[in-house]
């Protein structure tokens, strides 16, 4: 009896199924880091958001950066759940959905960098705060 089961347990032990669930965690994280930080929850600190010099400088350039990086990451946890369970609907080869997932992610980071060090600088120039680069 116990070996039909654990023959069963293996069997269900697919690379698929463990990415998928790797993957499905990864949004999850995605999702609960964010939500704070879209949320205007989290204070200028050393340890979790968007920190740099600039951003830590002023927190009228700290907030405006975070809500905005938050909010893609939140965006971008919702998308890898989604993509996550529609590739194994679909039953896609774990290639692609190594390749889809991590894309997913790296596409989220990249646009939190660029967007986020954008906003950073225009706030940090019309405001004449963060760093001494942007001071007048």
């Amino acid at each position: 009896m116990t070996d039909r089961i654990s023959k069963r347990i293996r069997g269900c032990m697919t690379p698929t199924i463990i990415l998928a669930s790797v993957l499905a965690v990864a949004g999850l994280v995605f999702i609960v880091l964010g939500w704070p930080l879209m949320r205007g929850r989290v204070k200028p600190n050393g340890l979790y958001g968007f920190r740099t010099a600039t951003s830590l400088s002023s927190e009228v350039i700290w907030y405006p950066t975070n809500r905005l990086t938050g909010q893609i990451a939140f965006a971008a946890g919702w998308v890898m759940l989604a993509g996550v369970g529609v590739m194994v609907w679909l039953a896609v080869s774990p290639e692609v959905l190594a390749i889809v997932g991590v894309g997913i992610a790296l596409l989220a980071a990249l646009l939190m960098v660029v967007l986020g060090l954008s906003l950073q600088s225009r706030l940090a120039a019309a405001t004449g705060t963060g760093s001494a680069r942007y001071q007048k």
